[in-house]
């Protein structure tokens, strides 16, 4: 992956909290209009990752951030919850979204933690999930889903998660939040493999 590097981010990292602040706004704008709404917004959220336990890295480009994960454990350490997973524009379709998703499945698993799990919303109507009634039949439309515009669930689709439930109406009425998982562990302590 050279010439990138990951750094955990820190509360001293003043210059990179206000970049890595900066891409997340900029790349929310396409997929949210109430997540990170301003800058001062997501250096909020850059702040409250740095609170929580676990991990908040980012992945440079030289100097430039090209991408930002967080993940937290939850449950005791059995279940691993990645927010966010940013890349910034210009870097989208080069593997690295995939890649950091990597070296935080390979440090749940060194946590022992048993699931790792995401949320991804709909705001934009961009799956067969918004729009519908989840309160009747959850199950069969959860069974049906299909993306009918670009959306995060096709990446997380593609990386072994699977869509495990759904908040109706979380982003307001007919804008759902999925959720979805991956099991890191067989039955027997053994490590998952996709």
């Amino acid at each position: 992956m050279e010439p990138f590097r990951t750094v955990d981010l820190t509360p001293r990292d003043a210059e990179l909290i206000q970049q890595t602040a900066k891409v997340a706004y900029e790349a929310s704008k396409s997929i949210s209009k109430i997540w990170l709404p301003t800058v001062e917004a997501a250096i909020e959220e850059v702040h409250e990752s740095l609170e929580r336990e676990g991990i908040s890295q980012v992945l440079l480009d030289g100097h430039r951030v090209a991408a930002w994960i967080g993940a937290s454990p939850q449950f005791s350490g059995r279940v691993v919850e990645i927010h966010p997973l940013i890349v910034a524009r210009g870097y989208h379709g080069k593997g690295l979204g995939r890649w950091m998703v990597n070296q935080v499945e390979a440090w749940a698993r060194q946590q022992g933690a048993l699931t790792l799990w995401i949320g991804t919303s709909d705001e934009t109507h961009a799956t067969s999930l918004s729009g519908v009634n989840l309160y009747e039949n959850t199950g069969p439309v959860i069974a049906s889903f299909h993306q009918v515009a670009p959306h995060p669930c096709g990446f997380w689709l593609r990386l072994g998660f699977h869509i495990v439930g759904v908040l109706p109406d979380a982003e307001g009425i007919g804008k759902p939040s999925i959720m979805m998982a991956k099991p890191l562990q067989q039955k027997g302590g053994e490590a998952h493999e996709d």
